[in-house]
């Protein structure tokens, strides 16, 4: 796959963040005392060399994994033997456990707090066993497997992935430019190679992301159309009442033109005498929005539901549109001839 044009890098993977599935094993840490009664269960996955750059997940601390450092296996080995071993859930022979291992950031503060955890070491096992121990050569940090909205478990593991004898494996792509031909390349390699094995599925990383987030999806684009329509309802409402109230006044706003009072001073009058009724609506609507926002806050995801930038755009509008509604009927009373204005009914 690394060889195929527009492959930028390619990497082999027990699981991949957003895969709607994950493994996990029990392990301890060096100098780690677990409390009474913890869960010392974390995610495991097993990965090849360019795992972390073909995913963009951000290397904290350290290193990446080598070439030279992967297991060696025997046939008919696995990781899920391998990890058998960890649960007591298989029996098999189990092929040389890695020497090293890289962990996410939320693990590493977990067993060692601020600490530098680089050249501490973990062990899958019960008791920590130095003799079975791997050495932490980098940190990296976290990311989803189950979904943006279920976050891992205490941590995950990483360990080099065995080329021999592995079993069913994520083939993981960071492609420039359109992955199709890529893709299709791909698959004409693994059918000249064996037409039997097949590949099962191709997604982008951003589908699945995509998919996590379709109820979400969908309750904003309904909250958007609603919201617009009640906005355009509420405005249109609202330059009508202003627009009434203002007219109302043109028999006063010709008795001040007559009386002297200036054009310009007399749209400005009626303006301010018209926002304070809609500065009070706007607060009473604001202090409701703040106070109900609770109910959808179960909705949302990266956004809070007391957004300020949400509730000062719609305040805005609210705004702009009672002066609109208060400025022009204003403007064209008081072009009105005064006594025109006195005999307006």
């Amino acid at each position: 796959a690394r060889t195929v044009q527009g492959v930028r890098s390619a990497a082999l993977s027990l699981m991949t963040p957003m895969g709607e599935w994950a493994f996990s094993v029990g392990i301890s840490a060096e100098g780690y005392q677990p409390a009474p009664g913890e869960y010392m269960g974390i995610l495991a996955n097993s990965v090849s060399e360019g795992y972390f750059t073909t995913l963009g997940i951000p290397m904290l601390l350290g290193r990446d994994f080598r070439p030279e450092e992967e297991p060696a296996v025997t046939p008919g080995h696995n990781l899920l033997a391998a990890l058998g071993r960890m649960s007591g859930g298989f029996n098999d022979t189990v092929p040389p456990a890695s020497r090293v291992c890289i962990i996410n950031e939320s693990l590493a503060r977990h067993f060692f707090g601020a600490a530098n955890p680089l050249g501490r070491h973990l062990s899958f096992e019960d008791k920590y066993d130095p003799a079975a121990a791997m050495e932490i050569v980098g940190v990296v940090k976290d990311v989803h497997h189950m979904g943006v909205r279920r976050p891992d478990l205490s941590g995950i593991i990483y360990t080099p992935s065995w080329s021999k004898g592995a079993e069913a494996r994520m083939l993981s792509l960071r492609v420039a430019g359109d992955a199709g031909p890529a893709i299709a390349a791909i698959r004409r390699q693994v059918h000249e190679m064996d037409a039997n094995v097949p590949v099962l599925r191709v997604r982008r990383l951003e589908d699945y992301v995509g998919a996590s987030f379709a109820r979400e999806r969908l309750i904003a684009y309904l909250c958007a159309v609603f919201g617009a329509l009640a906005l355009g309802l509420a405005s249109v409402g609202l330059y009508g009442v202003m627009a009434y109230a203002v007219t109302r006044r043109t028999r006063e706003i010709g008795v001040r033109i007559a009386l002297g009072a200036q054009r310009g001073n007399v749209v400005g009058m009626v303006i301010r005498d018209s926002l304070g009724p809609v500065a009070a609506g706007m607060a009473a609507g604001v202090f409701g929005a703040l106070a109900l926002s609770r109910l959808v806050a179960g909705m949302l995801y990266g956004v809070a539901p007391r957004d300020p930038v949400t509730i000062l755009l719609a305040s805005l509008a609210m705004l702009v549109v009672s002066l609109a509604a208060a400025a022009i009927p204003a403007r064209r009373a008081s072009r009105v001839e005064p006594m025109a204005a006195l005999r307006h009914e």
